[in-house]
Protein backbone atom coordinates (compact mmCIF):
# COMPACT_ATOMS: atom_id res chain seq x y z
CA UNK A 1 0.00 0.00 0.00
CA UNK A 2 1.52 3.28 -1.42
CA UNK A 3 1.71 5.86 1.94
CA UNK A 4 0.12 9.31 1.14
CA UNK A 5 0.90 11.93 3.52
CA UNK A 6 -1.00 15.46 3.54
CA UNK A 7 0.27 18.62 2.05
CA UNK A 8 1.24 21.27 5.08
CA UNK A 9 1.82 24.02 2.73
CA UNK A 10 1.37 27.60 3.75
CA UNK A 11 0.25 30.12 1.55
CA UNK A 12 1.79 33.85 2.23
CA UNK A 13 1.89 37.13 -0.02
CA UNK A 14 5.33 39.32 -0.60
CA UNK A 15 4.61 43.04 0.11
CA UNK A 16 5.21 45.07 -2.97
CA UNK A 17 6.82 47.86 -0.89
CA UNK A 18 10.13 46.65 -0.50
CA UNK A 19 9.75 46.11 2.72
CA UNK A 20 10.14 41.95 3.05
CA UNK A 21 7.17 41.70 4.88
CA UNK A 22 5.36 38.09 4.47
CA UNK A 23 1.84 38.39 5.21
CA UNK A 24 -0.09 34.95 5.73
CA UNK A 25 -3.00 33.94 3.77
CA UNK A 26 -6.27 32.04 5.56
CA UNK A 27 -7.40 28.84 3.92
CA UNK A 28 -10.94 29.61 2.90
CA UNK A 29 -14.12 27.48 2.83
CA UNK A 30 -15.75 26.63 -0.76
CA UNK A 31 -18.68 24.98 -1.56
CA UNK A 32 -19.44 22.94 -4.65
CA UNK A 33 -21.15 25.49 -6.97
CA UNK A 34 -18.83 27.68 -6.12
CA UNK A 35 -15.89 25.58 -7.05
CA UNK A 36 -17.94 24.97 -10.46
CA UNK A 37 -18.22 28.44 -11.15
CA UNK A 38 -14.51 28.94 -11.36
CA UNK A 39 -13.82 26.02 -13.13
CA UNK A 40 -16.37 26.76 -15.74
CA UNK A 41 -15.13 30.04 -16.51
CA UNK A 42 -11.49 29.61 -15.60
CA UNK A 43 -10.71 25.33 -17.00
CA UNK A 44 -7.10 26.29 -18.01
CA UNK A 45 -6.48 26.20 -14.43
CA UNK A 46 -7.06 22.39 -14.46
CA UNK A 47 -5.99 22.12 -18.61
CA UNK A 48 -5.28 24.72 -20.93
CA UNK A 49 -5.90 22.43 -23.90
CA UNK A 50 -9.96 21.91 -22.33
CA UNK A 51 -12.54 23.59 -23.16
CA UNK A 52 -16.31 23.15 -21.27
CA UNK A 53 -19.29 22.16 -22.81
CA UNK A 54 -21.41 21.36 -19.99
CA UNK A 55 -22.32 21.43 -16.33
CA UNK A 56 -24.78 19.16 -13.82
CA UNK A 57 -24.84 17.25 -17.30
CA UNK A 58 -27.53 14.42 -16.49
CA UNK A 59 -26.36 10.94 -16.69
CA UNK A 60 -29.35 9.15 -16.13
CA UNK A 61 -29.06 6.90 -13.67
CA UNK A 62 -25.53 7.86 -12.70
CA UNK A 63 -26.72 11.27 -11.35
CA UNK A 64 -25.56 14.68 -12.28
CA UNK A 65 -21.74 15.35 -13.91
CA UNK A 66 -20.19 18.58 -12.39
CA UNK A 67 -18.83 19.18 -15.78
CA UNK A 68 -18.33 18.00 -19.39
CA UNK A 69 -15.23 19.33 -21.44
CA UNK A 70 -13.68 18.19 -24.40
CA UNK A 71 -9.87 19.36 -25.50
CA UNK A 72 -8.83 20.20 -28.92
CA UNK A 73 -8.50 16.38 -30.26
CA UNK A 74 -12.09 16.01 -29.76
CA UNK A 75 -11.81 13.70 -26.54
CA UNK A 76 -13.97 14.42 -24.06
CA UNK A 77 -13.03 15.00 -19.90
CA UNK A 78 -14.88 13.96 -17.11
CA UNK A 79 -14.64 16.52 -14.22
CA UNK A 80 -16.44 15.73 -10.56
CA UNK A 81 -15.64 17.94 -7.82
CA UNK A 82 -15.60 17.62 -4.21
CA UNK A 83 -15.86 20.55 -1.80
CA UNK A 84 -13.74 18.55 1.40
CA UNK A 85 -12.21 15.45 0.94
CA UNK A 86 -13.06 12.87 -2.22
CA UNK A 87 -13.62 8.85 -0.69
CA UNK A 88 -13.70 5.96 -2.68
CA UNK A 89 -17.66 6.61 -3.44
CA UNK A 90 -16.04 9.75 -5.56
CA UNK A 91 -14.20 7.15 -7.70
CA UNK A 92 -17.34 4.68 -8.35
CA UNK A 93 -19.52 7.54 -9.47
CA UNK A 94 -16.62 8.78 -11.90
CA UNK A 95 -16.51 5.68 -13.38
CA UNK A 96 -20.23 5.35 -13.97
CA UNK A 97 -20.12 8.77 -15.66
CA UNK A 98 -17.33 7.24 -18.02
CA UNK A 99 -19.49 4.59 -18.87
CA UNK A 100 -22.22 6.93 -20.24
CA UNK A 101 -19.93 9.74 -22.12
CA UNK A 102 -17.75 6.96 -23.38
CA UNK A 103 -20.81 5.62 -26.06
CA UNK A 104 -21.34 9.38 -27.08
CA UNK A 105 -21.23 11.08 -30.42
CA UNK A 106 -20.91 14.22 -32.21
CA UNK A 107 -24.41 14.93 -31.80
CA UNK A 108 -24.91 13.73 -28.40
CA UNK A 109 -21.98 16.54 -27.93
CA UNK A 110 -22.83 19.21 -29.32
CA UNK A 111 -26.72 18.88 -27.89
CA UNK A 112 -25.06 19.23 -24.41
CA UNK A 113 -23.01 22.13 -25.27
CA UNK A 114 -26.47 24.03 -26.94
CA UNK A 115 -27.82 24.06 -22.97
CA UNK A 116 -25.50 27.28 -22.20
CA UNK A 117 -21.63 26.64 -23.85
CA UNK A 118 -21.65 27.67 -27.24
CA UNK A 119 -22.21 31.16 -26.54
CA UNK A 120 -22.21 32.91 -29.92
CA UNK A 121 -20.97 29.60 -31.92
CA UNK A 122 -23.11 27.65 -34.27
CA UNK A 123 -22.42 24.42 -33.30
CA UNK A 124 -19.61 22.71 -31.51
CA UNK A 125 -17.29 22.43 -34.76
CA UNK A 126 -17.78 26.15 -34.65
CA UNK A 127 -16.95 26.42 -30.91
CA UNK A 128 -13.68 24.50 -31.16
CA UNK A 129 -12.80 26.12 -33.88
CA UNK A 130 -13.20 29.31 -31.79
CA UNK A 131 -11.35 28.14 -29.15
CA UNK A 132 -8.19 26.06 -30.33
CA UNK A 133 -8.42 27.29 -34.48
CA UNK A 134 -8.85 23.80 -35.31
CA UNK A 135 -12.16 21.24 -35.78
CA UNK A 136 -11.31 17.82 -34.99
CA UNK A 137 -11.15 14.76 -37.27
CA UNK A 138 -12.51 13.02 -34.93
CA UNK A 139 -14.96 13.02 -31.82
CA UNK A 140 -14.57 11.03 -28.52
CA UNK A 141 -12.40 8.46 -29.42
CA UNK A 142 -10.95 8.64 -25.50
CA UNK A 143 -11.97 10.17 -22.37
CA UNK A 144 -10.20 11.23 -19.62
CA UNK A 145 -11.18 11.35 -16.13
CA UNK A 146 -10.63 14.52 -13.59
CA UNK A 147 -11.67 14.40 -9.30
CA UNK A 148 -10.87 17.65 -7.94
CA UNK A 149 -10.94 17.79 -4.40
CA UNK A 150 -9.03 19.47 -1.30
CA UNK A 151 -7.97 16.30 0.24
CA UNK A 152 -8.21 12.55 -0.60
CA UNK A 153 -8.13 9.49 1.90
CA UNK A 154 -5.76 6.54 1.83
CA UNK A 155 -8.49 4.87 0.34
CA UNK A 156 -9.41 6.60 -2.86
CA UNK A 157 -5.78 7.38 -3.04
CA UNK A 158 -5.00 3.46 -2.92
CA UNK A 159 -7.65 2.54 -6.01
CA UNK A 160 -7.09 5.48 -8.15
CA UNK A 161 -3.24 4.25 -8.16
CA UNK A 162 -4.62 0.37 -8.58
CA UNK A 163 -6.66 1.70 -11.45
CA UNK A 164 -3.96 3.96 -12.64
CA UNK A 165 -1.77 0.82 -12.86
CA UNK A 166 -4.04 -0.44 -15.27
CA UNK A 167 -3.98 2.58 -17.19
CA UNK A 168 -7.21 3.55 -16.38
CA UNK A 169 -7.37 7.80 -16.64
CA UNK A 170 -8.18 9.11 -13.62
CA UNK A 171 -6.62 11.85 -12.08
CA UNK A 172 -6.23 13.46 -8.79
CA UNK A 173 -6.63 17.08 -8.41
CA UNK A 174 -5.70 19.24 -5.29
CA UNK A 175 -8.00 22.34 -5.30
CA UNK A 176 -7.71 24.72 -2.82
CA UNK A 177 -8.56 28.56 -2.05
CA UNK A 178 -7.10 31.08 -0.11
CA UNK A 179 -7.66 34.94 1.42
CA UNK A 180 -6.13 37.62 2.41
CA UNK A 181 -8.28 40.55 2.86
CA UNK A 182 -10.13 40.74 -0.27
CA UNK A 183 -7.68 39.54 -2.20
CA UNK A 184 -8.29 35.21 -3.60
CA UNK A 185 -5.66 32.95 -4.00
CA UNK A 186 -6.11 29.59 -5.68
CA UNK A 187 -3.97 27.01 -5.39
CA UNK A 188 -4.18 23.66 -8.68
CA UNK A 189 -2.28 20.72 -8.14
CA UNK A 190 -1.91 17.61 -9.82
CA UNK A 191 -1.41 14.60 -8.06
CA UNK A 192 -0.93 12.28 -10.93
CA UNK A 193 1.33 13.21 -14.15
CA UNK A 194 -1.06 15.40 -16.66
CA UNK A 195 -1.86 13.50 -19.82
CA UNK A 196 -0.12 14.69 -22.90
CA UNK A 197 -2.31 16.31 -25.63
CA UNK A 198 -0.74 15.58 -29.06
CA UNK A 199 -0.96 18.42 -31.25
CA UNK A 200 -4.01 17.76 -34.04
CA UNK A 201 -2.47 17.37 -37.95
CA UNK A 202 -2.70 20.77 -39.86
Amino acid sequence: MMEHKSDPMRLYKMRSDGSGVIVGCSKAGLDEGSLEDILEAHIEMLDPNLCVIGRQVIMGDSGRLDLLAIDRNGDTAIIELKRGRATRSVVAQVLGYAASVEGMKYDDLNDIAREGHLGSCVDLRDLLRSRFGTIPETWNEHHIMYVVASEFNDTTHDIVDYLGNWDVPLYRVSFEVYRNGAEQFVRVSLVDDPPEHAEPES
